[in-house]
């Protein structure tokens, strides 16, 4: 998976290709008729990208990866949470919905060209990079096979890539829960994700994680991975999404 979106298969590369040629594609921020980001949008888009750090307790806005404070939020296994933009601006929303569930090829490339500028913009990236081991959020088998790919393997991928660092792509596997949980209660997610998440057995946990996807929302998903992780090894977990979401907008 050089360009990370191998999988998808030559028949839907096709299907878009035809697609396109009858329905050309139009800027996701402006909707100007061209590429799926014009270098208008790209440039406004790209100032508004930042590391964005909140508690992974609650979700509130903290310091340097750090906590809250409060009691409660301490009991929480990742050891702190940072992400890039915001779902409800609508281009970013638009390129991983059409990424992810249409199988839009331009639309994927587009939003790792915005993370790999927002990766730049910041000397805190360089310095983190080296220091946890990039892990994404898995998918049930199942769903991987339906999707033809994993969104946060792209992310956790291109990440390493971009700093010359460690991927571990099957360090986590999900056990089961085959329903779309975008689509899924709160409580009911909650219930469906106990103990759903686990490390590979026979396979070392580097003392340090980076948890990758590519929404974060509630932040139980990327909790139940990180005490997946620590529960098998790892000292320090920590988690990056791409973008905030609110509720009803994760996996």
């Amino acid at each position: 998976m050089e360009d990370g979106f191998r999988g998808l298969g030559r028949e839907k590369e096709l299907l878009r290709t035809v697609l396109a040629a009858v329905f050309p594609d139009r800027c996701s921020g402006c909707g100007s008729e061209g590429p799926v980001m014009c270098d208008g949008c790209r440039a406004k888009i790209s100032g508004r990208l930042a590391a964005v750090f909140v508690c992974p307790g609650c979700g509130r806005h903290t310091a340097l990866l750090g906590r809250c404070g409060r009691r409660l939020c301490g009991k929480s296994p990742l050891d702190g949470a940072v992400y890039l933009g915001s779902y409800a601006e609508p281009a970013l929303g638009t390129l991983l919905r059409r990424w992810k569930y249409e199988g839009g090829l331009a639309e994927g490339r587009a939003l790792l060209g915005l993370c790999r500028a927002a990766w730049d913009s910041s000397p805190f990236w360089r310095g983190l990079a080296p220091l946890a081991v990039a892990v994404p959020v898995p998918l049930h088998p199942y769903r991987l096979a339906l999707r033809g790919f994993n969104q946060a393997a792209v992310l956790a991928r291109a990440f390493a890539e971009h700093f010359g660092t460690e991927c571990e792509v099957g360090l986590l596997r999900r056990r089961f829960s085959l329903r779309r949980q975008a689509a899924t209660p709160e409580a009911d997610r909650r219930r469906l994700r106990a103990g759903s998440f686990a490390a590979r057995l026979g396979q070392s946990v580097p003392p340090s994680c980076l948890l990758v996807d590519d929404v974060l929302t509630s932040g139980a998903t990327l909790n139940d991975c990180a005490a997946a992780l620590k529960t098998a090894g790892a000292r320090q977990v920590y988690a990056l999404a791409v973008l905030r979401g609110g509720p009803g907008l994760g996996r």
